[in-house]
């Protein structure tokens, strides 16, 4: 996960092989995942001058979007505890299947 200092992001994070992206908000640490996000998105999210602007614009509706309350939310922006979003996924994915 990349940190970031914006108004609505706190953190960003990229799965190249699933083409899964995910965006954990500043403001109650909610988790939003978006899946099929192909690999120029994510650069361009990445490396964009105003992060919040990119995600409403380009990223918000345009993608399925799931939702999860976050586990692990905390001030240190970069401190996301992989195990519990790994635990917290797997248990996502047997339900929907």
């Amino acid at each position: 996960m990349f940190g970031f200092s914006g108004t609505y992001i706190e953190a960003i994070g990229y799965d190249a092989q699933c083409a899964l992206l995910e965006v954990r908000m500043a403001i109650n640490g909610r988790l939003r995942r978006y899946v099929e996000v192909p690999e120029d998105i994510w650069y361009q999210f990445r490396e964009s001058a105003n992060p919040d602007m990119y995600y409403r614009r380009c990223i918000c509706g345009h993608f399925r979007e799931t939702s999860v309350r976050s586990l692990v939310h905390s001030k240190n922006k970069n401190s996301l505890d992989k195990n519990k979003v790994s635990i917290y996924a797997n248990n996502e994915n047997r339900s929907h299947n």
